[in-house]
C-alpha cells in the first residue's frame, strides 16, 4: 500500500554549508520490547533512510539532571514518573544543510513509534520542549510541516526582557535573539521572531536583513563577542534590532 505522507521540504532553500543537529531523549523503560515501525501510522517519509542515530542509555544520574532546575519547569506535566526510568533512547545526529527535511521528520515518526511502544515521555534538547505520549499520537502521519512542533519562542522577564528561538540548529541556521525588549513590544517581537524563523526553516538565509546583526560562531573564545553569557549563543547567531 502506498505511503500517503509527504517528504517535507524547504520551498526557498538557500544554502549556507551548514549542518542541522538534531537530539531527542525518549524515556523508555522496556528494554526486551521490540520497536515497531509503521511508516503510515507513524509518518515516517518516503525514500531513503535518513541516517539517525538511535542509542540506548541507562544513567540514572544523567537522565534525572533533566528532571530538575530550568529545563524540567519548562515540562507542563509531572516528571514524577521519569524519576522512576533509568532507561530511555537517544535520537540524534548531525546533517548537512539540505532543501529537505527527511531526517526531522524521520526524528518525529521515531518518536511517535517509540510512545507506540509505551515511551513515558520524551524532550526535544534542541528546542528545549517536552512531548507527552498522547501530544505525539495526536499528530497526524501525513501532516504538512508546522514549525510550531519544533521550535519555540521564550521570552525572560527581568529589568532588560529578553526573547530569542530555540530550535533553529534543526535547519542549519542560527538562533535568533533580542534583548532589552520593552515590556509593551513582548508579543510584537515575539511575532516578529516567528516570522524571521519560519523563513529561515523554509530555506532562507537572511543574510543581508537591515535590522539583523549576525554574530559569528565564537565557542573558542574566553566570552563570547556579543556579550551574552548562555551558552546557546556561543554559536553562530542572529540578534534582531529593535
Amino acid at each position: 500500500m502506498e505511503n500517503p505522507t509527504q517528504l517535507w521540504t524547504r520551498p526557498f532553500y538557500q544554502p549556507s554549508g551548514q549542518r542541522s543537529f538534531l537530539f531527542w531523549v525518549v524515556w523508555l523503560d522496556k528494554p526486551d520490547s521490540k520497536l515497531f515501525i509503521d511508516a503510515r501510522r507513524h509518518g515516517f517519509p518516503p525514500g531513503d533512510s535518513a541516517g539517525l542515530d538511535l542509542d540506548v542509555v541507562e544513567d540514572a544520574d544523567w537522565l534525572g539532571s533533566f528532571l530538575q532546575g530550568a529545563i524540567a519547569n519548562m515540562a507542563g506535566f509531572s516528571l514524577e514518573p521519569l524519576g522512576k526510568c533509568s532507561r530511555a533512547v537517544l535520537l540524534r545526529g548531525h546533517f548537512p544543510d539540505s532543501a529537505e527535511l527527511r531526517a526531522l521528520q524521520t526524528g518525529m515518526a521515531f518518536l511517535k513509534a517509540y510512545f507506540d511502544l509505551g515511551a513515558l515521555a520524551a524532550i526535544d534538547l534542541v528546542a528545549t520542549r517536552w512531548w507527552q505520549p498522547q501530544e505525539i499520537m495526536d499528530l497526524k502521519p501525513d501532516r504538512p510541516f508546522d514549525l510550531q512542533e519544533h521550535i519555540s519562542v521564550v521570552s525572560e522577564r527581568g529589568e532588560e526582557h529578553f526573547c530569542n528561538t530555540r530550535g533553529m540548529a534543526k535547519f542549519a541556521r542560527p538562533e535568533l535573539f533580542v534583548r532589552k525588549v520593552p515590556s509593551k513590544r513582548i508579543q510584537e517581537v515575539a511575532d516578529t521572531l516567528w516570522g524571521f524563523a519560519r523563513e529561515m526553516a523554509q530555506g532562507k538565509l537572511l543574510t543581508n536583513h537591515p535590522h539583523l546583526q549576525a554574530w559569528p560562531d565564537d565557542t573558542d573564545q574566553e566570552q563570547p563577542a556579543h556579550g551574552i553569557a548562555p551558552s546557546m549563543f556561543r554559536n553562530a547567531s542572529l540578534e534582531y534590532k529593535l
